[in-house]
């Protein structure tokens, strides 16, 4: 894995620089200036060769030990208003870290990793939220709508190893479509539900003398958003490693026993990026990862389990791209098949 710190700066595609033609990868000759990164779009060979998101062959993963210990204390109100509940909270938190690996032996990519080895590391964190929260039934609403903002604060003024801030921010609308009586014991009844969320991790904007940004990531590797299949990106394989995140659901769902068990259709859209400026200058719907299906959820909120029938597939170049799963596929037929889901559904904040 090449360097992401001491790497050199290589041609992002193929490129005719002072008559030679240079292939995608090839090294930059020389050193080059501001202006030459920007017209030739150069990147380090780290970035070329995927960031902290490329697949890294099974022979060069690295086994270690991480000892942690932390200790936090958080609070938090809530006043009701004639247009729903104002919830306010925090907490402060503090983590040792001590890594152990044979540097004999490997060498981490993770700049985190290695600066943690044989060493105690602190790890300081501020929480902020506020929400504003009309909702029938938080586990299971079906009418009211939620604002939600969430500020991690670690390092900086806190001090500490690891210096970024995180924001969270979800919104989510319920609608009653309609509501029949039935029985004394069950209403006919379908609810639309619309969440989204965005999360970041963004530069401290206070990084204490000695510590140079530029030579450490924004993060430590256990950090960063991810997108695993469960929480986000319903029935995608995990991916890691990103600044940015945004996942957005629509569902359509239906009572069984309202107190117990629910049908449940929905459409999922989750995109990941690995640095945070790429949020403005990527193609979104070549980015989003798609999901729809249906299946059952349980109302219980000591049991928020939901399981799916579901099938996911990439919009890229304006074509449909179905990805190929396991369930009812017995042909490996590439595109075909669909997903078992396992999904958890709770109250983020």
């Amino acid at each position: 894995v090449p360097d992401p710190f001491t790497g050199e700066y290589v041609f992002s595609r193929d490129t005719t620089y002072r008559g030679t033609t240079y292939s995608a990868g090839d090294p930059f000759p020389g050193a080059p200036t501001a202006a030459d990164i920007s017209t030739y779009n150069l990147v380090t060979d780290y970035v070329f060769a995927g960031g902290a998101s490329a697949a890294i062959p099974e022979e060069y993963l690295m086994n270690y030990v991480l000892w942690g210990a932390s200790l936090g204390i958080s609070t938090g109100y809530r006043f009701p208003t004639p247009i729903g509940r104002i919830r306010v909270g925090g907490g402060v938190s503090t983590r040792l870290e001590f890594t152990e690996y044979d540097r004999a032996i490997f060498r981490p990519f993770d700049q985190q990793l290695r600066s943690g080895w044989n060493r105690i590391a602190l790890v300081n964190k501020l929480i902020l939220r506020m929400a504003l929260d009309d909702r029938d039934l938080f586990y299971n609403p079906s009418s009211g709508y939620y604002i939600g903002q969430v500020l991690t604060f670690t390092g900086g003024f806190l001090f500490g190893d690891r210096h970024y801030i995180r924001t969270d921010t979800k919104g989510e609308l319920y609608f009653t479509l309609f509501d029949i009586p039935v029985s004394e014991e069950w209403n006919f009844k379908l609810v639309l539900g619309l969440q989204t969320l965005f999360s970041s991790i963004l530069e401290h904007f206070f990084v204490p003398s000695p510590y140079d940004i530029q030579s450490q990531p924004v993060a430590a590797t256990q950090d960063l958003l991810y997108i695993d299949g469960v929480f986000f990106g319903r029935g995608w394989p995990l991916q890691r490693n990103a600044e940015a995140l945004w996942d957005s659901v629509i569902e359509l769902k239906m009572p069984i026993a309202e107190r117990i068990i629910w049908l449940d259709l929905f459409v999922e859209g989750a995109a990941l990026w690995n640095d945070i400026n790429q949020v403005t200058t990527s193609n979104l719907l070549d980015t989003m990862r798609f999901t729809f299906g249906g299946g059952v959820r349980f109302t219980i909120p000591q049991f928020p389990i939901r399981l799916y029938i579901a099938k996911r597939f990439r919009v890229v170049n304006g074509m449909v791209e179905w990805q190929t799963s396991p369930l009812f596929n017995g042909a490996n037929v590439p595109g075909g098949g669909v997903d078992l889901v396992f999904s958890i559904g709770t109250d983020l904040f």
